[in-house]
């Protein structure tokens, strides 16, 4: 008589492996082809504003690094527009590191359970072929021995 096991029930956070059979998703590429189609709405508009700013703004404005303008040596005449798109890079650049050294503990933690999640499922597998291996010595031992073996024994009161 084989026993039966317990479902396997994911800890909390854990989210399901998706299904690889493709039966519960849409035809392969419409999905794709609607976000392409979205992301094209979104950045032609940006990208035409960009350049009209840039064409706009090309004029040459001269930058200080000394608060009290004594020193000369610290200025520089750059396009406003080089300067404004240089601003925002930095700024995307320096946002970006912050968010990555941010997140750093949940990768971190994402990166522990995936490990511990692949240790459980070896140690399953593991368990798995020692409780095969104990039920096929059980039953050889049951056939072996007749149907007594695993008759229960009855007590005296």
């Amino acid at each position: 008589m084989k026993r039966a096991r317990a479902p396997f029930r994911r800890p909390p956070g854990c989210l399901p492996r998706r299904a690889t059979d493709g039966a519960s998703r849409q035809e392969p590429g419409r999905s794709d082809m609607i976000a392409k189609i979205i992301a094209a709405l979104i950045l032609l508009p940006i990208a035409v504003v960009l350049v009209v700013f840039m064409v706009v703004n090309r004029g040459d404005v001269t930058v200080s690094l000394d608060p009290f303008g004594s020193i000369p040596q610290l200025s520089f005449e750059a396009s406003l527009s080089i300067l404004l798109m240089c601003a925002v890079l930095a700024g995307v650049i320096l946002g970006g590191i912050g968010t990555f050294l941010t997140q750093a503990h949940h990768r971190r933690a994402s990166y522990k359970r995936k490990h511990e999640i692949e240790r459980l499922e070896r140690e399953m597998a593991k368990q798995d072929e020692r409780i095969r291996m104990l039920e096929e010595d059980r039953a050889a031992t049951a056939a072996g021995e007749g149907s007594r073996a695993l008759a229960p024994v009855a007590r005296a009161a």
